[in-house]
């Protein structure tokens, strides 16, 4: 079987309108996880690859938190990598974030599909394992359900012209994201009170439908698109001056989120294996996970009947399963302390974004599959 230690990659796509706040977002994400307080409470940082995107990162943020200076909009293509670090020290086995981040003018509906540098970059979409969809929380504000039907519809009808113009080049488009995140930016807008759950309910009152087409053309499964939905504040502000460090919330959640959504959609996968008429078939599904977390030779087994469908990574998430399966977050919490005592860095990552995944209630909401939207 496969011995090499691949790295566990996710790579996360971040796709929304222009002035969404895409690059703001990005900004302060970077610029919270470098700080001490950051490490302190999560236990790891996650430190960008390239330099230069790096120091260009930082500025954003710095000035907004500084000057109250927000940062102009890009309006090119960025794939940002960032390694993750354990008390200063690189993951035992490695663990990577890949951020593809698109420019709203991307998702023009002038678009016509005949402009080649943009497919190069739309076909980044093909690898992403966790799409987030951004909804402007301003623009949501100002325009309700018409916004929301309105914004849907376009992307919808945007995503059918860039994947015929990619068919039409013998592009697979198979691998489109299945998952996807609607992450609602600018929520500090709606107060204190407002809860993912709310916005959930909100977007399947007024635009229900129109999420649901959307969802038809982008494949999405694991329940549907609108099963997940965040709040994002990547700054909160007065009259769009007065910005602090500490005013950010959500921004560490999309990588755990990230990470528990491909986890969810392992699992499905991997009960799928289990024939439809074994016997105690739903015994079976939910004892694998125990199994595989503490049962190599399951994993061996594993890799065998997904043959050339089994990928690296998988088997780097299968051998560090259990920040996924514990439930109880005094268990986690207890875990990750004790993975953090042995130096086991990937191990204690792990249950670092599970234990801040678990107590998100308010920031994050991920509906039962039978009530899901799509």
């Amino acid at each position: 079987m496969t011995t090499n230690q691949s790295p566990l990659r996710l790579n996360i796509a971040v796709v929304g309108a222009s002035q969404s706040g895409k690059t703001t977002l990005i900004s302060s994400f970077y610029g919270h996880q470098c700080t001490n307080a950051f490490e302190s409470e999560h236990g790891y940082q996650l430190m960008i690859r390239d330099s230069t995107q790096g120091d260009r990162l930082l500025a954003n943020y710095y000035g907004m938190r500084d000057n109250g200076r927000f940062p102009a909009a890009s309006s090119f293509f960025d794939e940002y990598v960032f390694d993750v670090e354990v008390q200063g020290k690189a993951a035992d086995q490695g663990l990577e974030l890949h951020w593809f981040d698109y420019p709203g003018a991307f998702w023009s509906t002038n678009f016509d599909g005949a402009d080649l540098d943009v497919l190069k970059h739309l076909k980044t979409l093909l690898q992403a394992h966790v799409g987030f969809l951004l909804i402007d929380g301003k623009a949501y504000l100002e325009g309700g359900g018409n916004y929301l039907n309105s914004y849907f519809s376009q992307f919808r009808d945007y995503v059918r012209r860039v994947l015929s113009r990619l068919e039409a080049m013998g592009e697979p488009v198979s691998e489109f994201p299945r998952i996807w995140v609607l992450a609602m930016t600018k929520a500090d807008l709606f107060g204190p009170d407002f809860t993912a759950h709310k916005l959930s309910q909100e977007i399947e009152n007024v635009a229900a439908t129109s999420l649901r087409d959307l969802g038809t053309v982008i494949g999405s499964k694991d329940g549907g698109l609108g099963k997940r939905v965040m709040l994002l504040s990547s700054v909160q502000s007065e009259d769009g001056r007065k910005v602090t460090s500490t005013s950010s919330y959500g921004l560490d959640l999309m990588a755990p989120l990230a990470l528990q959504a491909m986890s969810d959609e392992m699992f499905k996968a991997l009960q799928s294996l289990i024939p439809a008429n074994a016997p105690f078939k739903e015994q079976l599904e939910k004892l694998l996970p125990f199994v595989l977390s503490n049962f190599p030779q399951a994993i061996d087994a594993v890799e065998l009947a997904m043959g050339p469908k089994f990928p690296a990574w998988l088997r780097v998430l299968l051998g560090n399963l259990k920040p996924m399966v514990l439930a109880k977050v005094e268990d986690i919490e207890r875990q990750h302390k004790e993975a953090l005592k042995q130096r086991k860095m990937l191990e204690s990552t792990l249950l670092g974004m599970k234990v801040t995944l678990e107590k998100s209630d308010r920031l994050y909401h991920q509906k039962p599959e039978k009530v899901a939207v799509g």
